[in-house]
């Protein structure tokens, strides 16, 4: 049975682009999030007008899956990626808007499409062709161990290969996007990793980021940095 490992992560936060340890990109001129995430789309060269329409949390979730996605989603089938993300303040910008909206008597059904978290799992999964398995948590703050617990499972029973996890909040302006995937690596014994204990700096093997709740607190921690 194999182990899994992270095979890549991102953190968005106050303007700035982290991927994989390294500046993606940083927006030294708007401090807005529309300025900011309108500007991170055109940096990447994306293409789909579609994301204009999306509420904030979903442009947010869509970037980020975009970014780190490029050259590994394709690799899998459809069926064998699965999708898990969380926030704390679920859909609440988008439901304070919809309700504005009642108030005037203008409620629009493209605002209130979006007055579900998953929605936003539901535009990357439909963006990058992701059919397996899929949930949406909301909770206090980023609960590492939860997400931990409902992905690995699905590697270890073989019901997916590929997974990525995100904390995604946006509430008034306020964002922050950390996300991972998570692959399967038939090199390490899973029995060692089911044993291994909290450690204070990042466990890496055969070159590869062990996935274990651990490694994602310091990742995440860092803020998608690697420190030496």
């Amino acid at each position: 049975m194999s182990a899994t490992y992270i095979s890549s992560f991102l953190h968005i936060k106050n303007q700035e682009v982290y991927l994989n340890g390294s500046i993606f990109f940083k927006d030294e001129v708007n401090t807005d999030f529309a300025g900011f995430i309108r500007e991170l789309y055109r940096h990447i060269g994306m293409s789909y007008p579609k994301f204009y329409k999306m509420d904030d949390l979903s442009k947010l979730a869509l970037i980020g899956g975009e970014i780190i996605t490029k050259n590994t989603s394709d690799s899998f089938l459809p069926e064998e990626k699965s999708i898990i993300f969380a926030n704390k303040s679920s859909s609440l910008d988008t439901d304070y808007k919809h309700q504005e909206a009642i108030d005037t008597g203008l409620a629009s059904p493209a605002v209130f499409v979006y007055t579900l978290p998953n929605i936003s799992i539901g535009e990357v999964a439909i963006r990058h062709k992701i059919m397996g398995e899929n949930s949406f948590f909301v909770s206090e703050e980023f609960d590492i161990k939860n997400m931990f617990y409902r992905t690995d499972p699905l590697h270890l029973a073989n019901k997916t290969k590929y997974s990525i996890c995100a904390w995604v909040e946006y509430f008034q302006g306020n964002y922050e996007l950390f996300l991972y995937t998570v692959e399967q690596n038939p090199i390490l014994d899973v029995s060692s990793i089911e044993k291994m204990p909290i450690f204070a700096g990042l466990l890496i093997k055969d070159n590869k980021i062990i996935h274990h709740p651990s490694n994602i607190e310091i990742l995440y921690t860092n803020n998608g940095r690697l420190k030496n």
